[in-house]
């Protein structure tokens, strides 16, 4: 695996991470 493939994915899981975050944080 090429590592922008790794750092692309790595992101988007923080991404979502923080995003579930915040949902649960307003809810």
């Amino acid at each position: 695996m090429s590592s922008s493939f790794v750092t692309f994915v790595f992101t988007i899981i923080s991404c979502l991470y923080c995003f579930s975050k915040n949902l649960m944080v307003k809810v």
